[in-house]
């Protein structure tokens, strides 16, 4: 029997056309290197939460109806108090509680989660998981969550981990909103046909729309506009407007939407009159600088709590005065110990006295700030080295929009316009998710000696790409006002 799960019913209610195309495997991408980790982190926290019920039974079948089977068995057994894995069917939907457990005469629905902070689509998963078991005839009384502790730290015994929260309630009115059209929205789901679609807000970050939906060949798209709110999104809308070059002209926008508006229609770059000031304002010698990080749901090393992030290496490029030779300097961390004392005392020495330090986005200075509070000792170097950042995304932001761009001004956006001979396209690693979940499985020992020293290379490798094209879109800037 083909079932419909909890994924593609929780799309469907956002938009039917998506839930079709995940049904039917539309468009189907192979999981990322950050996709898998994060699977395998759900899994291993979901085996640590059964620790906390050791009387339970789980339910190890991987087909459906037969995990539905071995859950019915059990469920009448009065000497099974918890099953884990807990499966039921009803008409096309399955669903999976993470933990059933008696009491009162019923249920008690648990979901565990490998989060610190309640999400609003864990109330969805919830009452997803409630209404199919409803539907199945289980009485459920009790629904909770289980989120990480801030609290836990690295070593600390299991319970510690866990946090509850109990949703009985919200979650037993998210049911019954489900229910209304469970039956209808099923139909569509299976349909031979994918449902009509139509461009609406819930387009902006789907990933179909430009691929296998209604944004195919939809050249810069109304969600090209620099923070686009769904109000103005839908005011758009009413009067026709699909691209950008249908807004009309005096339709009230931001500043930034005005500017990234007037680029498009003209597709003539824009330069702000202060920009060549604004450069001006970077003290020679000027070290680029770029941070990589980790972090993971169960804590790495000694002291640390639930998805602390991490510092674990860092580039910087040197350029003595304008124009000039670069000099090179970059420390990456053992992933065997914790590597941010190390890195904030090499930090430090690497970047001098003097000069400016130029980083792409505020990511640099949050970091830097988070080293500050946790090395007393180490505070006052730290705060001198934030009064020299220069954050050249900030800079283009205000003072420089190119039609290229699409109304973006990430490091991945505007290198290939401003420096289209800089390319990560080569590199092994070529994005920072992947850089993060490599170091964290090197720390983990998943890989051998032979393959750590060649991660190493390629993590050397991404993030001294980041610095060099801080480089060229500084020299391409200054080009432009010269």
């Amino acid at each position: 029997m083909e079932t419909i799960s909890k994924e593609v019913f929780l799309a469907a209610r956002k938009c039917p056309r998506k839930g079709w195309n995940l049904q039917h495997r539309v468009d189907e991408q192979e999981p990322s290197i950050g996709d898998r980790f994060r699977m395998r982190q759900g899994l291993e926290i979901g085996e640590m939460a059964r620790a906390l019920q050791r009387d339970g039974v789980l339910v190890g079948a991987v087909n459906a109806e037969e995990a539905e089977k071995i859950t019915r068995a059990l469920s009448g057994d009065a000497d099974v108090r918890t099953i884990f894995e807990a499966t039921a069917l009803y008409d096309h939907y399955a669903a999976r509680a993470d933990m059933l457990t008696r009491v009162n005469g019923g249920w008690h629905l648990w979901e565990v989660k490998s989060a610190v902070k309640e999400k609003k689509e864990h109330l969805d998963d919830l009452a997803y998981t409630m209404m199919v078991m409803r539907y199945a005839g289980y009485e459920i009384k009790e629904v909770s969550l289980l989120l990480l502790s801030r609290d836990y730290r690295f070593g600390d015994a299991v319970e510690d981990l866990f946090m509850e929260v109990t949703k009985t309630g919200s979650a037993l009115q998210r049911c019954r909103e489900f229910s209304i059209n469970a039956d209808e929205l099923g139909l569509e789901i299976l349909g031979c046909s994918a449902p009509t679609a139509e461009i609406g807000f819930v387009c902006k970050n789907c990933e179909y729309f430009t691929s296998s939906c209604v944004g195919v060949g939809l050249e810069a798209s109304l969600f090209c506009l620099p923070r686009l709110s769904e109000k103005k999104f839908e005011q758009l809308r009413e009067i026709g407007a699909l691209r950008v070059s249908d807004i009309p002209e005096g339709f009230t926008l931001t500043e930034n939407q005005q500017r990234f508006y007037d680029v498009m229609k003209s597709q003539v770059p824009w330069v702000s009159e202060d920009l060549g000031e604004v450069l001006n304002e970077a003290e020679w010698p000027v070290y680029y600088l770029d941070f990589e990080t980790t972090m993971t749901a169960i804590p790495l090393y000694p002291g640390l709590a639930p998805y602390a992030t991490i510092p674990t290496q860092y580039s910087i490029h040197i350029m003595h005065t304008a124009g000039g030779a670069l000099e090179e300097r970059s420390y990456l961390g053992d992933p065997s110990e914790n590597p941010q004392r190390v890195l904030a005392e090499k930090l430090i020495r690497d970047l001098g006295e003097g000069g400016s330090i130029m980083v792409y986005s505020g990511y640099e200075k949050r970091i830097i700030k988070a080293m500050k509070e946790q090395f007393d000792d180490l505070a006052g170097a730290l705060e001198q080295i934030l009064e020299r950042l220069f954050d050249l995304e900030a800079v283009i932001r205000k003072h420089y929009s190119h039609p290229d761009f699409l109304g973006r001004t990430s490091i991945k956006q505007t290198l290939p316009v401003l420096a289209p001979e800089m390319s990560y396209k080569n590199l092994s690693i070529q994005d920072g998710d992947s850089a993060a979940v490599l170091f964290a499985e090197m720390a983990q020992g998943r890989y051998t000696a032979d393959e750590v020293k060649k991660i190493r290379q390629d993590l050397l490798a991404y993030c001294r790409m980041d610095t060099l094209g801080m480089v060229s879109i500084h020299e391409a800037l200054r080009k432009i006002t010269n």
